[in-house]
């Protein structure tokens, strides 16, 4: 054992590889990470279940709200010339405000938090019956 953490993200602008190591193991896993970056693998049935994951996530994208909004939304910025960077982080915002919205108010019954309202952190139940 290493002691050593190798991840790997790829979101739609670029791919990264990252390396934590320690100290004592540090050639060891840099070869093992300059293999990883110079032979990458992708194994055929891992591609193909991973594209089938994403297609479905894609299908269900184009038929719900919030998802169908931000895109509309990711649009209209790139329209105006928003940089893409810039753009997606404000998405990114976005969506996780809405989405933590319809969590609480249609799962839980819940308000939206105070926070998300540009209030203080917190939650208050819903009234009901009045």
């Amino acid at each position: 054992m290493l002691g050593a953490r190798l991840g790997t993200r790829s979101n739609l602008d670029m791919s990264s590889v990252t390396l934590s190591a320690l100290k004592e193991n540090l050639d060891a896993s840099l070869e093992i990470y300059a293999d990883v970056i110079l032979n990458p693998s992708f194994p055929e049935e891992d591609f193909k279940r991973l594209q089938q994951q994403q297609l479905a996530g894609i299908k269900r994208e184009k038929v719900s709200p919030v998802p169908m909004a931000l895109r509309d939304i990711y649009e209209a910025m790139q329209d105006l010339g928003v940089p893409k960077g810039a753009a997606l982080g404000i998405l990114v915002m976005l969506g996780v405000g809405m989405q933590t919205y319809e969590v609480k108010r249609r799962g839980k019954k819940l308000r939206p938090t105070r926070k998300a309202r540009g209030g203080r952190e917190g939650t208050r139940k819903a009234r009901t019956g009045r």
